[in-house]
């Protein structure tokens, strides 16, 4: 489906490879130290019903609403910065309206994101910053 999985966990990403899944390395971003005074949570939660797709927002609001259309929360992801901190490099999520199950994707690389805005997905801006 080509859907993106971020995870933080060696073990989490040696059971989704030996799933069949393609190991990206880094995938191009840097997190932030959960010790960092600006550090904020990023949510991750799942979606049964659609074939496993996840979701990543630092919105608690946007994650209680998800919660409450049947997505399952897996607790928090990693940690970013605020979108409007100054610190850190941006990350842009996008959203795919032509996807059946609400895809999004999220990139730090402006290549990748203006490649995808050409291709008709729509660009929801910077989400969070990440660690440079």
């Amino acid at each position: 489906r080509g859907e993106h999985f971020y995870t933080k966990s060696a073990d989490e990403a040696a059971c989704l490879m030996v799933a069949g899944w393609n190991y990206e390395k880094d995938a191009g971003f840097t997190v932030v130290d959960i010790t960092d005074e600006y550090a904020i949570p990023v949510y991750r939660l799942y979606n049964k019903n659609d074939g496993g797709m996840h979701f990543y927002t630092n919105s608690s609001n946007e994650a209680k609403m998800l919660q409450s259309l049947g997505w399952i929360y897996e607790g928090i992801s990693h940690y970013v910065y605020q979108a409007d901190s100054g610190a850190g490099v941006p990350q842009y999520r996008l959203y795919n309206p032509g996807s059946s199950n609400g895809e999004h994707n999220w990139t730090s690389n402006l290549v990748e994101y203006n490649m995808l805005i050409d291709k008709g997905w729509k660009d929801e801006g910077v989400c969070w910053n990440l660690a440079e």
